[in-house]
């Protein structure tokens, strides 16, 4: 069994991101920001889930190294995108 390196609520303080989950078997991340959108990224590697999870600044990572590198989808509204 593979244990995801991230879930629930976002342990170090962060201005960006309130929770983190981690999907290993769908190599997803589940994002919620503090701003109460939600979003799922795609082909997501566990090692970039556990770097994630270990960053002093989660939102300084997301913005370098998930943000527009992913598929991403919006839970509760209909919009897609892509990694460009």
């Amino acid at each position: 069994m593979i244990t995801s390196p991230v879930t629930g609520p976002v342990r170090s303080p962060s201005t960006v991101i309130r929770g983190a989950w981690y999907l290993p078997e769908r190599r997803q991340l589940d994002l919620l920001f503090t701003s109460g959108r939600r979003y799922i990224y795609s082909e997501v590697p566990m090692a970039v889930a556990s770097r994630f999870a270990e960053a002093a600044s989660k939102g300084r990572f997301y913005n370098l190294e998930i943000r527009n590198r992913f598929p991403c989808r919006e839970i509760g509204g209909e919009r897609e995108r892509s990694a460009a």
